[in-house]
């Protein structure tokens, strides 16, 4: 795949404008339309696909991406299934084509009051462990070190943002 070459794209030619580009979008239309590939209502078949954008984005410095679009129109349930799958494998947000589906997608990527308390209590509890030397606590009964409390702190700007205080 080729997936790689994406966020690259500035040095294969010459271009002296400012770069713009701040994440990719996956359209599993396009891409299964493009593999032969049958897009099922389960979608295991974009599971690979998925993460590799993800790790990619990553990788290349570019924010997370932006997920595909849920073309089952009548299948609620099927949506938001989906969307949490999303936002389980580290997107952004989702693309939508229907009103009705904006709502949905909104209320999955908003962190939740229970989730935004404990991440606050991850990043209070860890702040106050390194003040004191230490660089790895329990929170709840989980351990914290580094990469949860940055975890914790991304839920917290992913909710001022919302919230308009970013």
């Amino acid at each position: 795949s080729r997936l790689d070459r994406i966020p690259g794209a500035r040095s294969l030619k010459d271009y002296p404008g400012p770069w713009r580009v701040k994440r990719m979008c996956f359209g599993a239309a396009d891409y299964t339309g493009d593999v032969g590939m049958t897009w099922t209502v389960g979608e295991e078949e974009l599971a690979e696909v998925r993460s590799r954008m993800v790790v990619t984005s990553r990788a290349s410095g570019l924010d997370a991406p932006i997920d595909t679009v849920w073309t089952h129109l009548k299948d609620a349930e099927g949506l938001r299934a989906s969307v949490e799958r999303s936002r389980r494998l580290g997107f952004q947000g989702r693309l939508c084509i229907h009103p009705d589906q904006v709502t949905v997608a909104n209320e999955v990527f908003t962190p939740g009051e229970a989730e935004a308390a404990r991440a606050q209590r991850i990043v209070d509890a860890f702040a106050a462990a390194e003040a004191a030397g230490s660089a790895s606590i329990q929170v709840d009964g989980q351990f914290v070190d580094y990469p949860v409390v940055q975890r914790a702190q991304r839920v917290l700007a992913t909710l001022a943002a919302i919230r308009g205080k970013a």
